[in-house]
């Protein structure tokens, strides 16, 4: 096997563990419904904390009969990852503010806020 195909493999099982990281940052249906009210109707809202249990820090993807392992805190951390994770709320819930907290080696904190209109 070529090198530019397991390089293939790698690349489709890190997108596959960082859709599955970026579905496990996102509040349930009903808090998705809450905040957009919230946001709508409330002038001074205090805003969403939503936390991310990174106790458990592999995801492992099998691809082609191979275990990929990638971190959780690893993945939260990156400043990439995180963009995408806001671009995911805000196509959820509209104009959001979103902040990222690492609260302990097995928590972070997710803070949803609404972005201010001057």
């Amino acid at each position: 096997m070529t090198t530019t195909v397991k390089q293939n493999y790698y690349k489709i099982a890190f997108n596959k563990a960082q859709m599955q990281m970026i579905k496990e940052c996102r509040p349930s249906k009903e808090e998705i419904d809450e905040i957009a009210a919230q946001i709508q109707y409330v002038k001074n809202w205090n805003g969403h904390k939503q936390f991310v249990e990174i106790l458990d820090d592999n995801i492992i993807i099998n691809e082609n009969n191979k275990d990929y392992t990638f971190s959780k805190n690893h993945f939260l951390s990156n400043k990439t990852f995180q963009y995408f994770v806001i671009k995911d709320y805000k196509k959820l819930m509209g104009n959001v503010f979103i902040k990222f907290i690492k609260k302990s080696d097995d928590k972070y904190l997710i803070i949803v806020n609404q972005m201010k209109q001057y």
